[in-house]
């Protein structure tokens, strides 16, 4: 199976309407992975160790254009880190520029935090037709 391949500072896009499934990231280790749906456009987005600025302009991208929606159009997951003092200003800083990325609107909700100890995959997929997370088969 073909994947959009996602690196260390690299964060892509993904339609449902795209000809490859989904995005993945493998050996994660102790980064932070950024994932993102948008149910109303069908459209996933995937960040890995990318923060303040960057991150928050990727994830504005995402959002629907239609801004009188009533409901969170984008769906935020956070994979990843350890439990040490850097992972834990990391996900300060990512946890700032999704707040900043909404602008206080309430259209960005962080639907998961596999962090710090938590299990979490080392490398996953992310589909572009549900924002799903999954492991990847051989």
């Amino acid at each position: 199976m073909k994947y959009l391949i996602v690196k260390t500072g690299e964060a892509k896009t993904l339609s449902s309407r795209d000809s490859v499934p989904a995005l993945a990231t493998f050996d994660l280790g102790g980064d932070f992975a950024i994932t993102a749906f948008n149910p109303a456009t069908r459209t996933a987005g995937l960040a890995r160790e990318i923060y303040g600025e960057a991150l928050e302009n990727f994830l504005r991208t995402l959002l629907s254009p239609d801004t009188t929606l009533i409901y969170p159009v984008l769906q935020i997951r956070i994979i990843g880190g350890s439990a040490d003092a850097t992972s834990t200003a990391k996900f300060k800083e990512a946890f700032k520029a999704i707040q900043q990325a909404d602008e206080g609107k309430d259209f960005i909700n962080i639907v998961a935090a596999e962090i710090g100890g938590k299990p979490f995959p080392q490398s996953f997929k992310l589909t572009a037709f549900d924002g799903q997370v999954g492991a990847i088969e051989s």
